[in-house]
């Protein structure tokens, strides 16, 4: 095997895979003991967990695509964030990997929130109305953007663009009511549209702080000024 081979794909003993496979699958039996333990305490059977809504419901196949695709975009700015931030982590890179984690935590919130539907089924139940909750993730977004404010840059204009379309989205959940098969396309397009503005959003940064550390890539600067050489400053 060649030396150049060698540095892409380095060899690697089976220890690590094989604890990697134990903890994976010791985790994922943890999580289906929790949902047995949940379902036995609640006295609902564990396939009311398990079986898609649509097959529970017997509702059409195509119930939620819409829903269900916001989501997967939700992730994948979740997914870029938190991993950018794992490999700056790694490559010493302390600030940039604090305001990539930062931003993955926030993603990682509302994508959990609006899945599991915790702001109108469980947050209310604990004594927490609906627009409080709204109120905290708008904080936490003012908080990342003014933390990191030399990081974002010019980015900082789609945070604001996406929290405007989810506001839109919450005004209209409020105050607006449309009869017809058109009902939720207003509330429901702006929130697509916010979703989709983060995401490009976390990628975008995900990309520019990791490309900021590669070979050949020194001394330059971010587009929020921000130097690529030495520690990057952030915050105040």
């Amino acid at each position: 095997m060649s030396g150049a081979h060698q540095a892409v794909c380095p060899r690697r003993g089976l220890g690590r895979p094989v604890l990697a496979g134990v903890v994976t699958i010791a985790a994922t039996a943890a999580v289906i003991g929790a949902f047995c333990i949940a379902g036995h305490v609640a006295g609902v059977p564990f396939g009311e967990f398990s079986k898609e809504p649509v097959d529970a419901l017997s509702a059409p196949r195509y119930t939620g695509w819409f829903a269900h695709l916001v989501v997967l975009v939700w992730q994948v700015a979740a997914t870029a964030a938190l991993v950018g931030a794992l490999v700056l982590r790694r490559a010493g890179q302390r600030e940039a990997a604090l305001f990539l984690f930062a931003g993955g935590v926030l993603t990682g919130l509302m994508v959990v929130d609006d899945f599991f539907l915790l702001h109108e089924a469980v947050y209310p139940k604990l004594g927490i109305p609906e627009e409080v909750v709204y109120g905290l993730y708008a904080a936490g977004a003012a908080t990342f953007a003014w933390r990191f404010r030399r990081r974002l840059g010019g980015d900082v204009v789609l945070l604001v663009a996406a929290y405007g379309f989810w506001g839109a989205s919450v005004g209209l959940d409020i105050v607006y009511s449309l009869g017809g098969p058109l009902a939720l396309l207003p509330e429901d397009g702006t929130k697509a549209m916010g979703t989709a503005l983060w995401s490009v959003l976390m990628v975008r940064l995900a990309l520019a702080e990791i490309s900021a550390v590669l070979p050949g890539r020194q001394g330059g600067h971010r587009p929020g000024g921000v130097p690529l050489t030495g520690s990057p400053v952030g915050g105040p």
